[in-house]
């Protein structure tokens, strides 16, 4: 403890959190009185502050949080010349940590008594910071260790160890407080700084080149776990960060200055650079500052409740933290945004009955009144009688597919009925675009317009191409709408609907649409005098944004349900498919591994060896468009890519042309996946093909779709591709598989709905592969 927090060349420690105050203890951090307090005893060793002071098997003596500035800010520290703007620097990053502490103690400092620790407290903490401005490998990091030490004194007198549960959940909202602090501070110094999308900020005008100059041990880490075949996981990273770790050269603070300037050097960073670079930030006036509170909680608001319909305290603390970079905001506008959200009649807090107020839970009246409409607009279609068709056209429709099974017949009938809302929900596999083909004729036949709606571009094709409804992304039917509108209002005239009461809309994998767009579609819907249906999958994976409307809808107004499996061939595939969507994981694994179609080995090179092994045996390198390989991770995925690639180039079914698409070698014959809808290529997202020619003179590629469409364009116009032997669940939902499927499964993404996808995808086969140290299918 004392080498790695007490560096040579390193500022000493200090102590803070307000029961440093209340244990008289100043300034610098003695190694005693640590000692003593890591220990559980108090500073001067002579009482114990927890009841397992000095016991061997004491779990938990404290916690390490490390606050790291952006590499740019370090490198300004380092690098100038200025003695006074160091200690400026040096200051904005101390006065940040201090600010982040100062959250921790008054959201997550708690501690138990009581019987049992039965009994949730607040209480204050003790912390010990320890500056270090190097990597150890000598690169230029502004960080500072901050030790919350395992022990409190209450506020009447007595002491106690520290509940860990709420530092752990305050951890990532204290760093976005720290970087917030931090740039605010950057700021006030004349930086200009520069945000991106993940809360993240950096000094503008230091470019990537320099900084990975002083990145070093990113690289390390990153080898080693490449080297020893580790998935790229936060606990492996910390594995390879203690593996790797090298012993701090021990340079004097001149010495480290002297290289780091000559390292800058190279790159243009100079103490004469860095003056320029001062004096670019933007002023914020106190008048701005308070304006910006309200922005900032719209857009934290928006932050939170984008993924689920409620939310957590300290979530809600994290997003206002994030969206306050820039905004030239204190730790105490952080504060008083919250506050004022608090205050409001925006606020709902909603009870669970402990009568705790710790963890309270939040939503938004604004997110109640939108799923209140969704209810509403949902009964008000349910309530329309009108789209009815003629019983013979029904009688058509069926007598055309002789092998309708008797439920995909129920399901025609249900979804043709009289009524402005009807649901469906199919497993995978079940045959939903087959039976909706046969909608699509009923509904014709009765003049009816039937237009297809699916999230993504390559879910819309694919309802397109399985029933015959032309379809569209959803965004780009609401875009069309606004259009029209906006069309109309400029003219002065009535504006041109592409709906009215002979329209049907059927929504594709309506699962994955969120609350929002749900509720937009209905109430356009119940407007106009449209009939909506709705087909989706509750088991497959749902939205990615606040979800849930599918479900409920289904529960409001009844749906009619496709179980029979028709995907698969053989039975034992299909019942082990049908016990993964009933949540029967182990009946499911068990009918796998019988079968010999699981591998488990200890490393993902070994991993990835076997199951490229079996990919290529079981006819994949000849006809690779037939296979494909699942993985949750676009890490994994890219990985897979290049030793499928690889193979079937060893084995001479790639041409011998080549150019480089996105940053990734492309040959003749390659698989290619589209990542980005394009209307002037009439492309969509999602969507898979095979590269025919490569022409350089040109820069263009001819790519054969797997609907056997072709498409030649260049890729300095589109260049959003990746290779397609592997994909990862997202992608793969939606795709049916003429043979085998290849899945690696583990890891933090790995949940129910979406071994369901991976596993329901094959017609013939699917292989399980699963890392030895990976966490399993869950039950």
């Amino acid at each position: 403890m004392k080498d790695y927090y007490h560096g040579e060349g390193e500022a000493p420690g200090v102590w803070s959190g307000s029961v440093a105050k209340t244990l008289d203890l100043n300034g610098e951090v003695k190694e005693p009185e640590m000692s003593n307090l890591w220990n559980g005893y108090s500073p001067d060793g002579l009482e114990k502050m927890v009841q397992n002071a000095g016991a061997e098997n004491r779990r938990k003596a404290g916690w390490d949080t490390s606050y790291s500035a952006p590499k740019g800010f370090s490198m300004i520290w380092g690098i100038t010349q200025d003695e006074k703007l160091r200690a400026q620097l040096e200051q904005a990053h101390n006065d940040a940590v201090k600010d982040a502490q100062k959250y921790v103690e008054e959201n997550a400092g708690y501690t138990r008594r009581g019987r049992g620790g039965a009994e949730h407290e607040k209480t204050s903490l003790l912390f010990a910071n320890f500056q270090h401005g190097t990597s150890r490998n000598g690169d230029l990091q502004l960080h500072t260790h901050g030790l919350t030490f395992n022990s409190t004194v209450r506020d009447d007198g007595t002491t106690g160890s520290i509940e860990s549960k709420y530092l752990f959940q305050s951890k990532m909202s204290a760093g976005a407080v720290y970087r917030a602090s931090l740039a605010t501070r950057a700021e006030g110094l004349g930086f200009e700084i520069e945000k991106d999308d993940k809360g993240l900020f950096d000094i503008k005008g230091i470019s990537e080149q320099s900084k990975a100059e002083f990145s070093t041990r990113t690289g390390e880490i990153e080898k080693y776990i490449q080297e020893k075949g580790l998935q790229d996981t936060a606990q492996n990273r910390d594995k390879a960060a203690v593996a790797t770790r090298a012993n701090k050269q021990n340079l004097t603070p001149e010495q480290y200055r002297s290289n780091w300037q000559e390292r800058g050097a190279k790159h243009g960073i100079t103490s004469e650079s860095i003056k320029e670079l001062q004096g670019k930030a933007k002023v914020i006036s106190e008048f701005e500052r308070h304006k910006n509170r309200e922005l900032v909680r719209e857009q934290a608001l928006a932050k939170v409740t984008h993924h689920h319909s409620t939310f957590r305290e300290f979530q809600l603390d994290r997003a206002i933290a994030e969206e306050s970079i820039g905004m030239g905001f204190t730790y105490s506008d952080m504060k008083a945004v919250k506050q004022g959200f608090l205050k409001s009649r925006e606020a709902v807090e909603i009870y669970d009955g402990s009568g705790s107020n710790i963890n309270r839970q939040f939503t938004t009246m604004r997110q109640l009144d939108l799923e209140q409409e969704l209810k509403d607009r949902t009964a008000y279609l349910s309530e329309n009688r009108s789209h009815s068709v003629g019983s013979e056209e029904i009688f058509k429709a069926i007598q055309r597919r002789p092998t309708m099974s008797q439920e995909q017949k129920k399901a025609l009938t249900h979804v043709t009925a009289d009524g402005g809302i009807k649901v469906v929900s199919g497993r995978a596999g079940t045959g939903k675009s087959y039976f909706l083909g046969a909608a699509n004729e009923v509904w014709q036949g009765s003049e009816y317009q039937v237009q297809g709606l699916a999230l993504s571009g390559k879910a819309a094709s694919g309802l397109e191409d399985g029933s015959g409804i032309k379809s569209r992304t959803i965004d780009s039917f609401f875009a069309s709408i606004d259009r029209q509108r906006e069309t109309g209002s400029e003219s002065g005239g009535q504006w041109p609907s592409i709906l009215n009461a002979k329209t049907v809309l059927v929504v594709d994998e309506a699962g994955m649409i969120d609350t929002k767009r749900m509720t937009r579609l209905l109430a356009e819907a119940d407007e106009a005098g449209s009939k909506v249906v709705l087909v989706g999958d509750a088991k497959q994976l749902q939205s990615i944004e606040s979800g849930g409307a599918f479900a409920s809808i289904a529960k409001n107004v009844g749906e009619v349900e496709l179980t029979e499996i028709r995907r698969q061939r053989e039975e034992w595939n299909k019942k082990a498919i049908n016990d993964l969507a009933q949540g029967r994981a182990r009946e499911a694994i068990d009918a796998f591994d019988a079968r010999g179609l699981i591998t488990v080995r200890n490393s993902s090179n070994k991993l990835y060896g076997e199951l490229i092994k079996d990919w290529s045996a079981h006819g994949a390198v000849e006809r690779p468009e037939n296979h494909l390989i699942l993985a949750n991770t676009n890490r994994e995925v890219d990985a897979l890519n290049e030793i499928a690639q690889q193979k079937r180039r060893e084995a001479g079914k790639l041409g011998d042309r080549k150019t480089f698409v996105n940053e990734r070698t492309v040959y003749e014959n390659d698989r290619l996946l589209f990542l980005e809808n394009s209307r002037e290529l009439n492309v969509k997202n999602g969507m898979l093909g095979t590269v025919n020619t490569i022409d350089h003179l040109k820069k263009q590629l001819t790519v054969t779709l797997d609907n056997k469409e072709q498409r030649t364009f260049s890729h300095n116009d589109y260049d959003k591709l990746s290779l397609a032997y592997a994909v990862t669940n997202h992608k793969a939902q939606g795709i049916t598989i003429e043979q085998n499927a290849y899945v690696v499964t583990g890891g933090r993404l790995q949940d129910r709905e979406a071994s369901y996808v991976q596993m329901s995808r094959a017609k013939e086969q699917t292989r399980i592969y699963a890392q030895a140290d990976s966490r399993p299918l869950q039950k």
